[in-house]
């Protein structure tokens, strides 16, 4: 298969061509093709990403009991827009983890897999929900998003929560809202400091969504090239904020995923921020966020260390 050519400036895109050229993403998103919560109407449920998400349910099992599950507690318009948080104590930090699935599919019931890891460890976890692809636009997704950690911030006290020492992280479309929570100036539409986000953690994340919007995944995202650019963390680096930020991709990744990881990473160095990049050498996509669920894990202690733990 050709791959895309790769593009190194940080305000230039690659030449992606909608004509025969195959999508970068196209193995993924053929697999990202249905599931319980899937927001594509006839999408194919039981479709292979969902049956290695069951695996992820399954360590979910082990989670502490009885969660704080608040419920349309973040200007709420519905049942998408809830969370488990997972507590871990007085004065805890907190990771707030947002999954991926293209922004069509899954939800906070699959992504407390890491709780049982970082509550022993003494940090607390929420894992979001958010609105599905295509019955809510990519914007919308990041203002929930957006909310959830303002509601998170503003309730900390409440939840036994640090809120000097909130961190946000997901993987594939989760590490691309990472990135948008990571960006400044939406901060104060939500009475929130532009610091409230104290670090992030990117998994196989997508940070230019060109390259979506001139594949098959624009079928049911809808973006043009206003709404792509916008919502974009490689065009929305902040500058010398010095937030820290962890990335990783697995190495048996696409070539895309890799390409975007590497020039996001460039970007936040070149803005004056720290970055970590963790090495995942035999991981995949669907694997490689698995490792925050082990304490021994590379990831697991370079997220860990963003708390201050």
């Amino acid at each position: 298969m050709r791959r895309p050519q790769a593009w190194r400036g940080r305000h230039e895109r690659p030449p992606y061509r909608r004509q025969s050229r195959p999508c970068p993403f196209r193995r993924v998103s053929r697999l990202c093709s249905g599931g319980p919560r899937c927001g594509v109407p006839g999408a194919r449920s039981g479709s292979g990403f969902h049956r290695l998400y069951q695996a992820l349910r399954r360590n979910d099992g082990r989670r502490p009991r009885q969660p704080c599950r608040a419920r349309g507690a973040f200007d709420c318009t519905g049942e998408a827009e809830t969370l488990d948080l997972y507590p871990a104590g007085e004065g805890a930090p907190l990771f707030v983890y947002i999954h991926g699935g293209y922004w069509r599919l899954l939800g906070r019931e699959d992504s407390g897999f890491m709780a049982p890891a970082f509550v022993q460890a003494g940090c607390a976890v929420a894992a979001l929900n958010y609105g599905l692809a295509p019955a809510v636009t990519l914007d919308e997704i990041v203002r929930q998003c957006r909310a959830a950690v303002a509601w998170l911030w503003r309730e900390a006290e409440r939840f036994g929560i640090d809120h000097r020492r909130i961190l946000v992280g997901g993987s594939s479309a989760g590490g691309h809202l990472t990135g948008m929570l990571l960006a400044r100036g939406w901060q104060a539409d939500f009475g929130l400091p532009e610091d409230a986000v104290a670090g992030g953690m990117a998994a196989s994340g997508l940070f230019d969504l060109e390259p979506i919007r001139l594949s098959e995944i624009n079928g049911w995202m809808n973006l043009d090239a206003e709404a792509a650019r916008r919502n974009s963390p490689l065009f929305h680096v902040p500058e010398d904020a010095g937030t820290p930020l962890v990335l990783t991709v697995g190495g048996h990744e696409q070539g895309e995923f890799k390409r975007q990881t590497a020039e996001y990473a460039g970007a936040w160095r070149a803005a004056g921020n720290p970055v970590h990049e963790v090495p995942a050498p035999d991981r995949h996509h669907f694997d490689v966020v698995l490792d925050l669920a082990d304490p021994s894990s590379a990831l697991f202690e370079a997220t860990m260390r963003m708390t201050g733990r």
